[in-house]
């Protein structure tokens, strides 16, 4: 490099910055770890495509911290890589030190012609290029950007949740210690550890595909405040409540936002056919078929519009995907978030307290008809409860959402086990209430409940109100909402079926009622 007066420019850079051990600065410059035993490939761009202003930011001796790492992860380790790269003439991808993935063949890199090649050296391969290699941000590195459009909403939570880990086996020891007695690594790798990813992807992976849809990023608070409706979390959290809320109401709107374009992680992906994409909170499922039925989409990026009315403003490329931007948040959160609480009759654990001498068995049937329509069951059950009088079960709904929510009993005709003896159906009678923390909600007609009367020629989702709900308890280990179920019978109906087939109850999110 030295011999190279081309490459003068960055030879000085090598001497002026130095290696980071973490965020901090390590007494290793770079032109010190070249003179060591340590392989490295470098693609040393010409003097003359370096500019004023970048030479002045590069060479400027004793930078700070913050200035050094810049300098590092935008320019020296993005022509730098620990790995042999021979140039055979052939196409071929290389990862740079920055981690950014590049593809070199015979003539250029990434687009960037190459001057000399295969330049051999005691300790390396050399390559010159006629221009130097742009640093492109990855998806997280352009949400979290402090000059970004999303600085101040979305990327200021993803910065929240993230943690810097030095991973010490991937990490190159500098074989020396600090007057701290820390161990100095000549090459830190440190990995971005976010619960984030862990749920909709790796955004800042190199090796990976995403595609992103997301509102302009003044628009993401004004979604972010609709969302925080369903997810106000109350005395059941504690002193983590604002922080769930915040997390939760981001998260929620990240939904169905965020595409892993790797056709292997498609489970609907077809190319003959159109590619039906799934979003990645859902497209690892166990049942896809079942969990995935409103988060699949045909072809979203092909075109300029999203599902065929919200025009894409804007496509910004990173390194490892693109942001499709629409000028407000595009998404139901009904088909989205805000999805409703089923709770299944039959499961025990919904239980918590059922009238004393009242029997209850299961009924599995696949599914049913009735006339020329054919119905099924939720899960292929259905509660059914028997006492000689009117009876009462109290169920858990585990994670409720505050806010406006209905309440709904679905109720099959019962006579589905009988229906073989020409028995017909009866009317079902019942009253339902739920409580939340001590708050009971119920319809009332004068001081007495409301009294629901089935339809018994069909499976029948019996509406039982809208109430608001103040506190949400989704993800928390207690069900702070429950809902009492009271079948009610009129001893002198001798003659009628005393069985209901239970089906589940529906907590069912939804918009404040007009009155």
């Amino acid at each position: 490099l030295k011999s190279n007066a081309e490459t003068s420019k960055f030879v000085e850079v090598l001497k002026t910055t130095k290696v980071m051990n973490g965020d901090k600065l390590s007494d290793v410059t770079y032109d010190q770890l070249f003179d060591g035993d340590q392989f490295f490939t470098v693609w040393a761009p010409l003097n003359s495509s370096i500019s004023p202003e970048e030479w002045e930011k590069y060479s400027k001796p004793d930078k700070t911290a913050a200035e050094n790492k810049d300098v590092v992860k935008t320019f020296l380790n993005n022509h730098i890589s620990r790995i042999k790269y021979s140039n055979d003439g052939t196409e071929k991808r290389v990862v740079t030190m920055s981690n950014k993935h590049y593809v070199m063949n015979g003539d250029s890199l990434e687009g960037a012609a190459i001057k000399e090649s295969n330049i051999p050296c005691t300790n390396g391969i050399m390559y010159t290029l006629s221009s130097k290699l742009d640093y492109k941000m990855n998806l997280y590195e352009y949400l979290t950007s402090s000059d970004g459009p999303y600085a101040d909403n979305l990327g200021a939570f993803l910065l929240e949740h993230t943690k810097m880990e030095l991973n010490k086996e991937k990490s190159v020891s500098a074989g020396y210690y600090n007057e701290n007695d820390e161990l100095v690594y000549a090459d830190s790798v440190m990995e971005l550890k976010n619960p984030v990813f862990d749920e909709f992807g790796f955004l800042n992976e190199e090796d990976s595909v995403y595609n992103l849809i997301l509102p302009l990023g003044g628009n993401w608070i004004s979604a972010l405040d609709s969302a925080s409706l369903y997810y106000h979390y109350g005395v059941a959290a504690k002193a983590d409540s604002d922080s769930l809320t915040s997390y939760k109401s981001n998260c929620a709107l990240l939904t169905d936002a965020v595409f892993n374009m790797n056709s292997k992680m498609q489970p609907y992906y077809n190319a003959e056919k159109g590619m039906k994409l799934v979003s990645t909170k859902y497209n690892l499922t166990d049942d896809p078929a079942k969990q995935v039925q409103y988060h699949t989409y045909t072809d979203p990026f092909n075109g300029s519009k999203f599902l065929d009315k919200y025009e894409f403003i804007d496509v910004i490329s990173c390194s490892n995907g693109n942001i499709y931007v629409c000028e407000y948040w595009p998404f139901d959160p009904f088909y989205t978030y805000a999805k409703p609480v089923v709770v299944e009759a039959e499961d025990e654990k919904n239980m918590i307290t059922s009238q004393i001498g009242m029997t209850t068995s299961v009924l599995t049937i696949p599914s049913f008809q009735i006339g020329d329509k054919t119905y099924r069951l939720s899960e292929d059950k259905a509660l059914i409860g028997n006492y000689n009088q009117s009876w009462s079960i109290t169920f858990q709904a585990p994670n409720s959402l505050s806010g406006w929510n209905s309440f709904y009993a679905v109720i099959a005709p019962n006579n589905l086990a009988y229906n073989r003896r020409g028995q017909d159906a009866e009317v079902n009678k019942f009253q339902m209430s739920g409580t939340l923390l001590g708050t009971t909600y119920q319809q009332k007609q004068g001081v007495r409940a409301v009294t629901y009367s089935t339809n018994p020629e069909k499976l029948d989702t019996v509406f039982a109100g809208t109430f608001f709900l103040p506190d949400c308890y989704s993800d928390l280990a207690v069900a702070g909402l429950t809902l009492k179920f009271n079948q009610t019978l009129s001893t002198s109906a001798t003659l009628r079926q005393r069985e209901v087939y239970l089906d589940c109850l529906i907590v069912k999110p939804t918009t404040a009622p007009e009155n």
